[in-house]
């Protein structure tokens, strides 16, 4: 792990039946270590994956609108093309 690697952002469900929570924790604590950008969300009561929790998107949106130049999405402004892939309602197209 350098400091070279990409911002990470992890969802992680309190309930995953597969991969424990601890894992992320670890993940973010050596990002942090390493001087990498790193957000941590947990997902209180959620498995694997299908979060149904709105601020994933939210968090998401935030995230991507800070890791990329804003008007460069296949010639759509970047912004739009995040809230067209996860619109403010929560529900991920």
């Amino acid at each position: 792990m350098t400091k070279n690697a990409p911002p990470f952002l992890i969802c992680h469900g309190d309930a995953d039946p597969l991969v424990p929570h601890h894992q992320s924790e670890l993940l973010e604590a050596a990002l942090k270590q390493a001087g990498v950008p790193v957000t941590l969300y947990t997902v209180k009561g959620a498995g694997l994956g299908g979060f149904r929790d709105p601020k994933v998107p939210e968090l998401t949106r935030e995230f991507l609108a800070r890791c990329f130049e804003p008007d460069r999405v296949h010639g759509m402004k970047f912004l739009e093309a995040v809230k067209e892939i996860f619109p403010p309602s929560g529900n991920p197209r």
